[in-house]
């Protein structure tokens, strides 16, 4: 393939001058003098502009484009494409200013003496991504009368210590360069070097130039560059050929807009933390493409650590590599802002999905296993410097998966997984963790051998590293998950796997262990890891376990660790209520990571490791989204959980434009309010919605925007409800509803409210399974994990050829002991092993920590509750501590059965006299009601949790049953819908 940079023509036409920004701006970085080590520009610390097919650092000999690499395995890195963007004015000037906008992606340089003022503006087109754009304007300082010349230096260059390149044409308008990498990077996916295109307009040699009587000047430099000859010209012409000079900066400037309004964070009260917040996502957003653009699809080829614009020399900046640094650090805050620009990151992987298959078949395993290091192929680039990340650190594929979860979460979009890769995506990197595990016939449990974790100080590798393992199980979880729209057979060796992976926990401190064996008093750590457990993965534990992993870990971690690490630090304290020790952590996370002037980020402390380091910076955000901002996308909802403090001076953040499975929702944060305003959706039938969080936890206040609460829609929905409730609660057939509501209509013929709802078999089923069951079950669970322990009740019975497990909890509330149902499970297995599983996955699937269990009640027989390989004995391997309960069915039974013949008064008689009293008249409903007030009590129940309509009318939501549950949006403890 071939690569072409071209520069469009000089074109000579007056416009007005487009003013410097402020530089006090939250969206201007400025100097009047750049940073410099000796006498030469320090090229480390200057930023860079990039629109994910192109980059580069300002006035660096170099530019970049994604997928294009030079070098064969471990030597592959970016190759470099001479700079057609680095020359400079020769010109004594009065004063100087450069100036990054990352609200415009636009690089400004300024020079002004008693002659002219010279205005400098170089971007990289979000328009056309294969243009690299120099915009200058010269303004007449001296009177009229003299031609005006300003001397430039030029660098030019048309060799490459990677591209063998050719000059194919030079003249007045444009030089061609075409050139071909040297190396491949792998000759089983890439037969040849990869071909590239660059097309440029040469700059007059005697300079920029203002006529005796002009009084300003503007000229535009273009550089076209692409893989294919005929975009590249194409680019070319329209700008040079088509375009005035300021229409392709407007327009680039507009597209910059169209990318702020789509997503951005205010910070009111902070302005320094909001020029963190901005600089940290034009850097992100710079590498990636853009939302709006007239050039044809390409295929993007990653994150990097050190951005687009880094990596053209081996060993240093990652060499423009990809680790797990894009799907875990970096992909999260672009998803809540820009799912689309979150699902070309996963396009990566999935575009290299045949080496992944390779990379799994080369180490002996099954499905997709992704490389610690990729670039254009896919293969595993890891240098041969650095081995243990090669062989060992898998937790890759699983990051990757728990990206696809991520994603399907914010997007629920079913023709990616269907059409595009990604329901394979899932399917098959469970399938590599199912051949992955090895069974130790002991312990009668799985592990993982042989691995890297996180920590990677723990050289050259572990057992069972507990992140690893627990991201293999959600990855496997995940692929039984979406099964229901995929029609993917899950084999039960994989459930299997999730109930019997081993994850490391020391019972005496409660406390994960880094892996098997790990000294929690003396062993030193290089990052955070263990911590990742409660988030991003957000795995199942409580509050306990939560703070002592925090607590045992970050005394341990080194102190010039990398700067995620504080991030999630400041998370998990957050999450405590800790608010001191997370602000420590949050300041720490990017105070000493930033350099003046243009807030570009290094991978240490003291500056050293890779630059632009955009690792860091999606940490940074993480902290403020998810940590203050309190934001938990998981797999069946968006949840809020209000914080109550913000950091340092800021007085409110305000996150514009959070999408979730098609709303855009806007989130206001102050110390006293949380406020989220639903600000579009992807259909007309779209209600914005205000909902305040008040300064009492639990108090939830709903305002509806663009329409008057209506009463009546209310009562409908309240009647509806109450019928359904009524009906399932007391054993009445959904058959049976239909013929009441046409009896309750032709009795009441002058109510609007009877006569407006329906109720038939259909609906009253809809609203049963997917609107009551799933929010009792809920207020059930999240009043169960407020609690520390919890007992397990289950038993099996027949109803036709199906056998059911019932599995109950009961456990001290707040308001007492609880019982309930918290699911139904269909196995026709009743073996000990089958159903320890079963329990042990439902623990897991709703969110329940198995350490909580104290204790199981079940049927006393050796199945359940003998001493050798029964449910209890498979719980008691996981949980010493765990007691034998008994079954409260047959207890009860036994009691009636022996000691009502005993009792001082016949209870049968009693209740049979109670009958007949109330039978024999319908006057006696009053004194009825005194004994069991139900219809008042039933409305008041479904009334509390009719937050959003969600039965009648033309806002009925009709929301797919996803995974099981309905989709909700909750804040706090309330469920929104």
């Amino acid at each position: 393939m071939l690569f072409c940079l071209f520069i469009i023509s000089s074109i000579f036409i007056p416009i007005q001058t487009i003013s410097i920004e402020d530089s006090n701006s939250t969206t201007t970085f400025s100097t009047d003098k750049l940073p410099r080590v000796g006498p030469l520009l320090d090229f480390r610390i200057l930023p860079y502009i990039g629109n994910g097919h192109i980059a580069t650092v300002v006035y660096s000999d170099f530019i970049y484009m994604s997928g294009l690499y030079n070098g064969e395995n471990g030597t592959s890195h970016r190759a470099r494409i001479p700079s057609t963007v680095n020359w400079e004015f020769i010109i004594i000037s009065k004063s100087s200013l450069y100036t990054l906008n990352v609200s415009s992606g636009i690089f400004i340089e300024t020079h002004e003496n008693h002659e002219v003022r010279i205005e400098r503006r170089i971007f990289a087109s979000q328009e056309y991504t294969e243009l690299l754009v120099t915009h200058v304007v010269l303004i007449r300082k001296a009177p009229k009368g003299r031609k005006i010349v300003v001397p430039v230096k030029v660098h030019e260059q048309t060799t490459s210590i990677d591209i063998n390149f050719t000059v194919a044409a030079r003249n007045p308008q444009y030089v061609l360069l075409v050139g071909k990498t040297r190396e491949i990077e792998n000759n089983q996916f890439q037969p040849e070097g990869l071909p590239v295109f660059v097309y440029y307009t040469p700059l007059p040699h005697k300079g920029l130039e203002l006529d005796h009587d002009e009084t300003n000047r503007t000229y535009l430099f273009v550089t076209s560059i692409d893989s294919n000859q005929s975009i590249a010209k194409q680019s070319f012409d329209y700008v040079t050929i088509e375009q005035q000079p300021d229409v392709i900066l407007s327009s680039h400037i507009s597209r910059w807009n169209n990318v702020w309004s789509n997503g951005h964070i205010e910070i009111q009260g902070d302005d320094e933390l909001q020029r963190q917040i901005n600089s940290a996502f034009y850097y992100i957003l710079s590498s990636l493409p853009p939302l709006l653009t007239k050039s044809e699809p390409k295929q993007f080829y990653g994150l990097s650590p050190g951005t687009l614009s880094w990596g053209g020399r081996e060993g240093e900046d990652y060499a423009g590599h990809s680790f797990w640094d894009t799907e875990t650090w970096m992909f999260p805050s672009v998803l809540l802002f820009y799912p689309t620009l979150a699902k070309e990151i996963l396009s990566y992987r999935i575009a290299l999905r045949d080496s992944a298959v390779y990379n799994a078949r080369l180490f002996g395993y099954e499905g997709w296993r992704f490389p610690w290091e990729s670039a254009r192929t896919g293969v595993d680039v890891t240098p041969d410097c650095c081995p243990t990340g090669r062989l060992y650190e898998i937790h890759i594929t699983g990051d990757i998966s728990f990206a696809a979860r991520q994603y399907i979460s914010a997007t629920y979009n079913q023709d990616w997984l269907l059409n595009e890769f990604g329901g394979e995506l899932i399917y098959e990197t469970a399938r590599f963790w199912s051949s992955r595990v090895i069974y130790n016939n002991e312990t009668k449990q799985y592990g993982i051998l042989t691995v890297l974790p996180p920590d990677e100080d723990a050289q050259p590798f572990k057992n069972n590293s507990v992140y690893t393992n627990v991201i293999a199980s959600l990855s496997i979880q995940l692929a039984h998950n979406i099964s229901c729209i995929t029609n993917k057979t899950i084999p039960p060796q994989w459930l299997d796997i999730v109930s019997n992976l081993y994850f490391p926990f020391d019972n005496s401190t409660k406390t994960y262990l880094e892996y098997e064996g790990f000294d929690l008093k003396h062993t030193i750590i290089k990052q955070a890891d263990v911590a990742l457990l409660g988030f991003p993965l957000m795995w199942s534990m409580n509050d306990e376990v939560r703070q002592n992993d925090l607590l045992a870990y970050e005394p341990l971690t080194r102190t010039d660790g990398p700067a995620m690490t504080w991030s999630m630090y400041s998370i998990g304290f957050t999450e405590l209520g800790d608010f001191d020790k997370a602000g420590q952590f949050f300041r720490r996370s990017y105070e000493s990571y930033v350099r003046p002037p243009f807030n570009v980020w290094t991978e240490t402390q003291l500056g050293v490791g890779a630059v632009n380091f955009i690792t860091g910076v999606g940490g940074f955000l993480q902290a403020v989204l998810f940590g203050y901002g309190g934001i938990r996308l998981k797999l069946n909802e968006l949840e809020f959980q209000p914080r109550g403090h913000l950091p340092d001076q800021a007085t409110k953040f305000i996150f514009h434009g959070i999408k979730y499975q098609g709303f855009a929702l806007d989130l206001t944060i102050d110390n006293n309010i949380y406020e989220i305003f639903v600000s579009s959706q992807n259909n007309n039938d779209s209600i914005p919605l205000v909902y305040e969080y008040g300064d009492h936890r639990g108090s939830l206040k709903l305002i509806t925007n663009t329409m008057k609460p209506s009463k009546e829609k209310d009562e409908i929905a309240a009647a509806e409800g109450t019928l359904v409730y009524h009906g399932v609660k007391h054993g009445h057939s959904y058959l049976s509803q239909q013929c009441l509501i046409n009896v309750c209509k032709t009795i009441f013929t002058s109510s609007t409210v009877v006569n407006s709802f329906s109720c038939a078999r259909t609906k009253a089923t809809s609203i049963a399974v997917n609107v009551l069951s799933p929010c009792f079950t809920q207020h059930l669970l999240d009043d169960l994990k407020n609690s520390s322990y919890f007992s397990l009740l289950y038993d099996a019975s027949n109803k036709g050829n199906t056998k059911l497990f019932p599995f109950c909890v009961q456990f001290l509330s707040v308001t007492g002991v609880r019982k309930g149902i918290i699911d139904l499970i269909d196995d026709a297995d009743e073996s000990a092993i089958k159903t320890f599983a079963n329990a042990h996955r439902l623990l897991l699937d709703n969110g329940l920590d198995i350490h909580g269990l104290t204790a199981l009640g079940a049927d006393n027989t050796n199945v359940n509750v003998g001493d050798n390989h029964s449910v209890y004995s498979l719980f008691k391997d996981e949980i010493p501590d765990i007691l034998k309960g008994n079954c409260c069915s047959h207890i009860l039974h036994n009691s009636v059965k022996h000691a009502h013949r005993v009792l001082p008064i016949d209870i049968e008689q009693i209740l049979c006299s109670i009958y007949s009293h109330f039978s024999r008249s319908a006057k006696r409903i009053n004194e009825l009601k005194q004994y069991y007030e139900f219809y008042e009590q039933d409305v008041k129940v479904v009334k509390s949790i009719l937050i959003h309509r969600a039965f009648s009318g033309s806002i009925y939501l009709r929301k797919e049953i996803f995974l099981g549950t309905t989709r909700k949006l909750s804040i706090g403890n309330k469920t929104i819908f």
